[in-house]
């Protein structure tokens, strides 16, 4: 076979090197992490153990808004082992579902409400998935998710607790550029929400469709370190 078949099949990577093919890979290793990740945060609401000062009563009223925030945070910090090939991701994403449903249960909230958040984390995980395929599974796109999902809202913590003054910014543009903010929001209404609350993650996947292109691929895996 020529060296552009084997690249087509998977076979080399884009410096010439033998690889195993990704869907040999196991999906019990990535499957396993999240699910432990995922029933974490549901145990804890439902021994109504507080996650702070401030919580509210009775504690496992807001299951629900810590299981979108802890999946949300978890699929960045992880994307790169969750999302390591398409059967893995597809299996992340699908489980992703039902534990918001128990949540929501757990919560003593209309399963309705699930419908924005769980529409928000299929479009942010999906996009993780094509961004790993692009980077080729590299740390650094756990970083940056991770960074861009809790950045926004550690910057504005940051900004109340010693500036001694309230967010600079209204709270729209926080719904629209911090992941957490946004799927906190929707799991407070019902519906899908405003339409500016989309926009960056669905940038997001749009880029990272157009980057796990074969011809943009090589570009990114020279750029980025694996």
């Amino acid at each position: 076979m020529s060296l552009r078949s084997l690249r087509l099949c998977g076979e080399l990577d884009y410096d010439g090197a033998m690889v195993q093919p990704s869907g040999n890979r196991s999906i019990v290793g990535p499957v396993g992490v999240w699910w432990v990740v995922l029933l974490l945060p549901l145990m804890l609401s439902a021994a109504r153990v507080p996650l702070s000062h401030r919580s509210v009563v009775p504690v496992e009223s807001a299951a629900l808004g810590v299981m979108a925030v802890t999946q949300l945070v978890a699929s960045a910090w992880l994307a790169p082992f969750l999302f390591r090939d398409r059967y893995a991701s597809l299996a992340v994403i699908a489980s992703a579902g039902p534990m918001l449903v128990g949540a929501a249960l757990l919560a003593d909230v209309p399963v309705v409400r699930c419908l924005g958040p769980g529409l928000y984390l299929l479009v942010w995980m999906t996009s993780l998935t094509f961004w790993t395929r692009a980077t080729a599974g590299s740390i650094f796109l756990g970083m940056l998710a991770a960074g861009w999902a809790v950045g926004a809202v550690v910057l504005r913590y940051l900004h109340v607790e010693f500036a001694a003054g309230s967010s600079i910014l209204p709270p729209s543009a926080h719904r629209a550029f911090s992941p957490i903010d946004a799927v906190l929001s929707l799991t407070r209404q019902p519906g899908l929400g405003k339409l500016f609350m989309w926009g960056p993650v669905i940038g997001i996947l749009l880029t990272g469709i157009i980057s796990s292109l074969s011809f943009s691929r090589q570009v990114i895996h020279r750029l980025i370190p694996r």
